[in-house]
């Protein structure tokens, strides 16, 4: 179970640094309703694990940036746990179909 939210977890950050790879941590944790602290701890998390990245850039004269790319083992890792995610959606929509059908023959 906690592998399970774990990849739900690291599969919305990969989402979000997908659409918006020069995101900054306070916009990543408001998105993900988390502290910038939890942010900062997923995302040094997932470079650790060398999944992604991180690239200063000049953001305006007198500040730099940061760009979050994905790493071969990143692109494998993000395609493994959407694939999870969306069998376990279908087996959780196929189980209430199942529910509801049985709950709408004639005798129940």
């Amino acid at each position: 179970m906690k592998d399970t939210l774990l990849d739900e977890v690291h599969l919305k950050v990969m989402k979000l640094i997908e659409a918006t790879p020069d995101i900054t941590q306070r916009d990543l944790a408001e998105k993900l309703e988390v502290s910038v602290g939890k942010a900062n701890y997923l995302l040094k998390g997932l470079i650790e694990k060398g999944l992604l990245k991180v690239e200063n850039f000049q953001k305006s004269q007198n500040k730099l940036g940061y760009v979050y790319k994905f790493t071969p083992a990143g692109l494998e890792h993000k395609a493994r746990i959407t694939l999870r995610y969306v069998r376990k959606r279908v087996a959780e929509y196929e189980a209430m179909k199942k529910d509801l059908d049985s709950m709408n023959r004639p005798g129940n």
